[in-house]
């Protein structure tokens, strides 16, 4: 395993297999930002029985997360208490990352991993490393989602809320994240039985929102190319 500096303080991963990928996340994506088990400390037993008994994916259509997940995005402090060993026994996947977490003498940085059959999905995660490292990208995402029509927000919050994987004040980065490579999570109905939002509208958002996105990732590798 080898950590890649796609722009400053932005690293990236990636996985030729998705379950190795989400061996390697899995604590370290519900320490960060899952509703059940936020800033907790847990074992991957209880988060596998949480995920089985109270995700649609899990209780009603049988998939476990090893095969759910497509990538995972994480601010340095994330690492902290499995440094401390707070976190042990560790599993290797686990050691892997750390090993070469621990190597990164920087302050504040951000760690992406993806599936590599699916390059797709980088945009989103590079999306949330922006939001996370560069004050200017945040400002102006935010600003425009605060332009948006309130009722389409809300609709937006509701359908990832439904997801019950993301804790409340993961919420917006990760709509942001959505609009720009994955506009269509938010069309027809969903887990939160809502009409989704009008397709013209919603694309009007990620063009606009996409604008913004390359402005600030012109210079990162692996960039995909917007297309609605």
């Amino acid at each position: 395993m080898k950590l890649k500096e796609i722009s400053d303080n932005l690293f990236c991963v990636g996985f030729k297999k998705r379950r190795n990928m989400c061996e390697t996340f899995v604590r370290f994506h519900g320490h960060y930002e899952n509703p059940k088990f936020q800033n907790k400390i847990f074992t991957k037993k209880q988060f596998d029985r949480w995920f089985r008994n109270e995700t649609e994916e899990g209780s009603d259509l049988g998939i476990d997360f090893y095969s759910f997940g497509g990538g995972f995005n994480l601010p340095e402090y994330v690492f902290k208490p499995f440094l401390e060993g707070k976190f042990n026994p560790l599993s290797k996947y686990e050691k892997n990352l750390l090993k070469e977490v621990s190597k990164l003498e920087r302050k504040k940085f951000y760690l992406i991993g993806y599936d590599l059959t699916e390059k797709a999905v980088l945009n989103h995660e590079i999306a949330h490393g922006l939001y996370y490292l560069n004050n200017d990208y945040k400002f102006e995402i935010d600003t425009f989602l605060a332009e948006i029509n309130k009722k389409d927000i809300l609709k937006m919050k509701k359908i990832i809320e439904a997801e019950n994987i993301y804790s409340e004040n993961k919420i917006m980065d990760e709509l942001q994240a959505h609009l720009v490579n994955n506009y269509y999570y938010f069309l027809g109905r969903n887990k939160a039985d809502e009409k989704g939002i009008d397709e013209e509208k919603i694309k009007k958002y990620s063009l606009k929102i996409n604008k913004l996105f390359e402005k600030y990732s012109k210079n990162i590798k692996g960039i995909q190319p917007f297309e609605l």
